[in-house]
């Protein structure tokens, strides 16, 4: 990067400046082209690195806006990411500090959050199986480093047009063995939604918390809603503790059977009970996609169940108007009515003519109703499938006869 830049502070100046009119801020080789997303005390953009003629991301924090503890996780996540060397994790190019600001150097990933890809994407089980094994390995990578994420959800995962997922915001992420306390004991991090119990009541945690948000994330994914919701955090916490999740087979019967068993095995609030690794639950995904051959189902748009309510109407209508565009002539019966109304009876009365239609005079023909010609009909064409049948099986036994004949001879002549 470009030292001068940051010497002078101006790029700093310049992002936080609110009265700035700058349509593109331009410094050194550095280009600002848009926000892209802004939180408490920080913002990420979309940049132009233009000796390498490359997009990148930068994300920064205002001094001013920081607590001691905001300062410390935003150096710590720096480390942190720069360890960490995985297709499905965004890479941290560098780290810099001036007077008024901290900047954290990214690559630049063009996509959305899964949230939001959940609700533009039709997922197919494969597909959903297959985006969580790749987040399993990707946090089992970190786990290997001793790094727990802290704060795994959707919203934290990024997915590329393609649908290839990557994590980020390791804001909250700790380091296992280290001593240097970032948190205080008894202090709740992370989003209510996706933490495990013993995170919710801000007891010390392990790689196994990350287990239990990965089995939320696959909750979500596979319900098309959160695993627990209430109207205040509070009372969303008490149910994490307390409360044993629904099934997913219960808000949605086409989930698989293999997809429900690892969600909820990974959902269990002893930890013990849980996955122990991350590479465990993803063996467990990988295993479910060898034996599938094809979906179990055709894909489902779980976050657009009015779509598909409207689509059954549409067809049902369309049904109807097929039928009403058969018309028939009204015409008076000439059979009684248990005659008609019973299949064997037609049978019996359709027997002549090698099962075609019986021949009638123009005045019985005219006193028929359209059901009864249906009746005579469909019982003409069973009596004429049979017929066929009949006569392919002969043809068959003939045809047998002969081969063995023909076999024996042979033997015989040998």
């Amino acid at each position: 990067m470009d030292d001068q830049i940051f010497n002078q502070s101006s790029l700093a100046k310049a992002i936080f400046e609110p009265n700035s009119t700058t349509e593109k801020l331009k410094f050194g080789h550095l280009e600002i082209l848009e926000e892209l997303g802004r939180g408490a005390v920080g913002i990420v953009y979309k940049v132009l690195q233009t000796n390498l003629n490359r997009i990148i991301a930068i994300k920064t924090m205002e001094k001013r806006c920081l607590s001691k503890q905001d300062i410390a996780r935003f150096r710590t996540e720096g480390k942190i990411v720069a360890k960490l060397t995985h297709p499905n994790i965004i890479h941290v190019i560098d780290f810099q500090e001036t007077e008024d600001a901290y900047f954290l150097y990214m690559d630049y990933i063009d996509g959305e959050t899964l949230d939001l890809y959940w609700k533009d994407h039709k997922i197919g089980w494969l597909e959903m199986a297959d985006l969580l094994r790749q987040i399993c390995e990707a946090i089992g990578h970190a786990h290997s480093r001793d790094i727990v994420h802290r704060d795994l959800k959707p919203s934290n995962v990024i997915m590329t047009k393609k649908g290839r997922p990557y994590i980020m915001d390791f804001g909250l992420a700790k380091v296992m063995g280290n001593q240097n306390r970032l948190t205080q004991m008894g202090a709740i991090m992370g989003t209510p939604e996706y933490m495990p119990p013993e995170q919710a009541q801000g007891g010390d945690i392990d790689h196994r918390a990350d287990i239990y948000s990965l089995g939320a994330i696959l909750y979500e994914g596979l319900c098309g809603q959160a695993c627990f919701s209430a109207a205040t955090s509070l009372a969303l916490i008490m149910k994490i503790v307390r409360e044993e999740p629904i099934p997913p087979k219960e808000i949605n019967i086409d989930v698989p059977d293999e997809l429900q068993d690892i969600c909820l095995k990974a959902l269990q609030k002893q930890k013990e009970n849980r996955y122990q690794t991350a590479e465990e639950m993803a063996k467990d995904l990988q295993a479910y996609l060898d034996d599938a051959t094809e979906y179990h189902k055709p894909l489902v748009d779980i976050f657009e169940e009015e779509n598909k309510n409207s689509f059954r109407a549409s067809q049902i209508q369309k049904k109807r108007r097929r039928v009403k565009t058969k018309r028939y002539p009204r015409t008076r019966k000439i059979f009684p009515s248990s005659q008609v109304d019973d299949p064997e009876d037609d049978d019996k009365a359709i027997t002549t003519n090698n099962g075609k239609i019986p021949e009638l005079s123009q005045s019985q023909m005219g006193d028929l109703t359209s059901k009864d010609m249906r009746k005579i009909k469909n019982a003409a064409s069973r009596r004429s499938r049979q017929h066929r049948k009949r006569n392919s099986q002969k043809w068959w036994q003939i045809i047998s006869v002969a081969v063995i004949v023909v076999i024996v001879l042979v033997i015989l002549n040998q």
